[in-house]
């Protein structure tokens, strides 16, 4: 395998399996957004409703809003650590030699990537109105920023397992030619 290959391979298949996380994703979204409803009425006292007692209605607009740029977010996070496990693979790990450690850089790599651009995403976009209240720091912050590292593990144990294959399909088609 080449490593312009390798390297397309890994940001293709990133892509590909960042789309299945979007979809579950999705549905997390809806979760979130039914629980940001309960606590936006919950708090209904304190702050000025959005809709009034109109949780559904709230958890709809979230979920309309929010799952498109959610899915685009999770595609370009794939398809960065598509690219980033293929670079690290090429510098580090190619040929394959040690695949447990190379499965376990990945992973790491992966999950510290997307939490970190998670977080860096976020605050950029909400800005200082997350210091002002802990438990929207909270729904706003830390659990997509959490949700995109978790799609980051999925992502990278589907980008070790498809080197893992590649790789045995090399060998295979070399000895065989032999």
């Amino acid at each position: 395998m080449t490593t312009r290959r390798l390297v397309w391979g890994m940001t293709w298949q990133g892509g590909r399996w960042a789309l299945w996380t979007a979809i579950i994703g999705g549905v997390s979204n809806f979760v979130l957004g039914s629980i940001v409803a309960n606590i936006w009425n919950s708090y209904s006292a304190q702050f000025p409703p959005l809709m009034p007692d109109s949780s559904i209605a709230f958890a709809i607009i979230f979920l309309f809003f929010s799952t498109p740029i959610f899915a685009l977010g999770i595609y370009l996070s794939g398809i960065s650590t598509g690219l980033l496990s293929g670079l690290i693979t090429i510098k580090y790990f190619y040929p394959p030699v040690d695949t447990l450690l190379y499965k376990k850089v990945i992973l790491l790599a992966g999950i510290f990537f997307n939490l970190i651009v998670g977080l860096t995403i976020l605050t950029i976009i909400f800005g200082s109105a997350l210091t002002k209240e802990v438990p929207v720091t909270i729904i706003f912050l830390v659990i997509p920023s959490c949700i995109n590292a978790i799609s980051g593990l999925f992502i990278t144990l589907q980008l070790g397992l498809w080197y893992e294959r590649e790789s045995a399909k090399g060998i295979s088609q070399n000895v065989s030619s032999n």
